[in-house]
């Protein structure tokens, strides 16, 4: 039987929501509950997070315990606990590494993008408002790439692995449908 993993991609954290919501989510990958550009995650893909969390803000938020801006590749956390960012980092390199294995050793990828109706990245940290000392990334260095750099990383781990996207995804009731439909074949 052919092995699919489900890799969530979206530009915020809303697609690690969608697969725990939909019962899907087996393990924890480096992109679930992070925002993070399409290039950016495909740069992470290509090169990992050994020289990731080197550069980075912690602050405290009204509505999220911490936010950690990590500017390598302009990831913005709202989900971790309060602990040092040494233990955040070991966390991302293990999610990484088994990111990388299950790429490696499955036979489909479905990938979960943002749902094109969604806040771009920059909507998204100029919504959040926080209060970093620097100024955040630029509407630009927040969009750069697509999910066609995406794939394109992905081959260059498992150059056999079938990349699996929905029809549609104008919304998130677009990529649920398309998740459950997928389960079921």
């Amino acid at each position: 039987m052919a092995k699919t993993m489900y890799l969530p991609i979206s530009e915020t954290c809303s697609s690690g929501i969608t697969l725990r919501e939909l019962g899907v989510r087996e393990v924890a990958y480096p992109f679930d509950w992070a925002g993070l550009p399409y290039q950016s995650i495909a740069d992470a893909i290509d090169n990992g997070f050994d020289d990731a969390f080197i550069d980075y803000e912690k602050i405290y938020a009204e509505k999220y315990d911490c936010v950690i801006w990590e500017k390598k590749y302009n990831m913005l956390l709202i989900h971790e606990p309060d602990m040092r960012v040494e233990l955040i980092k070991a966390r991302y390199k293990r999610r990484y590494k088994r990111m990388i294995e299950d790429l490696k050793n499955s036979d489909e990828v479905f990938l979960i993008p943002s749902a094109l109706n969604e806040e771009t990245p920059y909507e998204f940290w100029n919504t959040l408002g926080f209060g970093f000392t620097e100024k955040i990334p630029t509407r630009e260095e927040l969009n750069l790439g697509n999910i066609e750099n995406v794939k394109e990383a992905i081959l260059r781990v498992n150059p056999n692995i079938k990349i699996t996207f929905p029809k549609q995804y104008n919304t998130w009731d677009d990529i649920m449908k398309a998740i459950r439909k997928h389960k079921e074949c």
